[in-house]
């Protein structure tokens, strides 16, 4: 790669920081077409890619940056890209490219020693039972197991996510309280600035859902609130797709 590409490479990776996706992107797509991104770059391109509504590019470049992942003999992080895979490929109601994703991830864990990367296929195995099958009973045990691999491990992010996922469970179960308990427990957390961009607005979003369809207007509108300021300090206008319907429709119950 050139001194130029270089220059190049490294503007984007600071205005990935910055949340400038916009930029980050133009300047990211700009490097890789002047000289090969390393794994690690692409997936710092598809996540620009995906907060610019451009889907397939990042797909693209998650799926070269599995290979790259793969020929580095890396099965741990393939196996994360390839969950991320899966995600983005139900997302475009494409289920048996996603199944095969999550099929590529099991096997390259399978044999692994205890990681939290288990606990991320865990939990969107949690997501799939409780989504896709309406299996309210495996979904559970999917994040309870999700959750005790995050806590093992220290990470954070997992552990909010897999919360946040036994909460909506249980409140989809019939045990409104304490599932609510749950989903507000992560979504501080989320909204706090303890968590990444993407999984900040996962939790968010599911909240939101989660409020609407209990009509809870007043919790919405809080966690609104605290979102918007969220958003303010991080320099991000807000989660693409429903997320700003929904949010959009909360702020127009609360007269703003």
């Amino acid at each position: 790669m050139s001194h130029t590409a270089d220059d190049t490479l490294q503007a984007g990776r600071e205005a990935i920081g910055r949340h400038a996706w916009l930029e980050a992107y133009d300047l990211l797509d700009a490097a890789d077409t002047a000289g090969r991104l390393s794994p690690e770059d692409l997936e710092t391109l598809s996540a620009a890619a995906w907060w610019t509504g451009r889907l397939d590019s990042c797909i693209a470049a998650r799926e070269r940056a599995f290979a790259g992942y793969m020929d580095a003999e890396s099965r741990r992080r393939a196996a994360i890209v390839a969950l991320a895979v899966a995600k983005d490929y139900y997302a475009k109601h494409s289920s048996s490219i996603a199944n095969a994703w999550v099929a590529r991830a099991k096997r390259l864990l399978a044999d692994e020693p205890a990681c939290v990367e288990q606990g991320y296929l865990e939990r969107l195995l949690s997501v799939i039972a409780f989504e896709g099958d309406g299996d309210f009973d495996a979904a559970l045990t999917h994040a309870q197991r999700a959750l005790e691999t995050g806590t093992h491990f220290g990470d954070r992010e997992l552990q909010a996510l897999a919360l946040h996922d036994q909460g909506r469970v249980l409140v989809a179960k019939g045990d409104v309280a304490e599932g609510m308990a749950m989903i507000d427990e992560a979504t501080v957390a989320a909204v706090s600035g303890e968590l990444s961009p993407y999984n900040t607005g996962v939790i968010y979003c599911n909240t939101i859902t989660a409020c609407k369809e209990l009509a809870d207007y007043r919790r919405a509108g809080d966690w609104t609130e605290a979102a918007k300021r969220w958003c303010e300090r991080q320099a991000i206008a807000g989660f693409p797709g429903m997320c700003r319907v929904y949010r959009a429709s909360i702020m127009l119950v609360r007269g703003a």
